[in-house]
């Protein structure tokens, strides 16, 4: 459990850069226990996060990546930005299906950017297509259009073009996983990940898999796991 709330801390909370969770979140994760509980836990850390604007840092909404509507991604940078600042991607989840880089009143995934800013990085958020309407590989092409967008073009945020650290969670790390090892897309890209953070993703799919909040969740995997087992065998 220890390990799970250190990691918990340092994805979903900014305010793990000034120091330790107070006591009564620390025991209110602990009551909740090790299962997946999004909307308690948001609960939880959503009043820890900043609000906006954001001071100190440079927020530009909603750059276009490619073609298609949900090909959008934020960028965040310090007011006093050096250049050549190392650069986090980070590439949300959602279970395949659902999902964005920032929903309306939420300070999620914006609290992730400024961890970054925090640590003197230049901050990526992107958002991609999603099954069923785009299955396997789309997502995984859509990594790839946002790692050429921002090799081409991060220098004038102040971000180091060869210095792009990947970083998905849950369906967005089997994305970034899958970017990294297909040979036809990340395998053949010109442009390298310096590399990559992989959090709490699925790298075995199976034909159908079960989320304790939302229970089985049958006709979508296969759109995506039959290919990814046939790349790993």
């Amino acid at each position: 459990m220890r390990m799970l709330l250190a990691g918990l801390v340092a994805l979903v909370s900014s305010y793990s850069i000034a120091g330790e969770l107070p006591q009564e979140i620390r025991d209110a994760v602990q009551k909740i226990g090790p299962v997946i509980n999004a909307p308690e836990t948001a609960k939880l850390l959503a009043p820890l996060q900043r609000k906006e604007p954001y001071a100190g840092v440079a927020v530009t909404r909603d750059e276009k990546y490619s073609t298609d509507e949900r090909h959008r991604l934020d960028v965040f940078r310090p007011n006093d930005a050096a250049s050549a600042l190392p650069v986090l991607l980070f590439v949300h989840g959602g279970g395949y299906v659902r999902g964005d880089k920032r929903a309306a009143g939420s300070p999620f995934y914006d609290n992730v950017m400024l961890w970054a800013v925090g640590h003197k990085m230049v901050g990526v958020n992107m958002t991609y297509r999603l099954a069923p309407a785009h299955p396997w590989p789309a997502a995984v092409e859509d990594i790839a259009a946002a790692v050429a967008w921002t090799h081409a073009n991060i220098a004038r945020f102040g971000g180091d073009p060869d210095r792009i650290v990947l970083m998905g969670h849950s369906a967005g790390a089997t994305h970034v996983s899958s970017y990294l090892a297909h040979p036809g897309i990340g395998g053949k890209s010109p442009v390298r990940a310096a590399g990559a953070i992989l959090v709490s993703g699925n790298y075995d799919l199976k034909p159908e898999i079960s989320f304790p909040a939302s229970g089985p969740i049958s006709g979508r995997t296969p759109r995506y796991g039959r290919i990814v087992r046939r790349l790993t065998d």
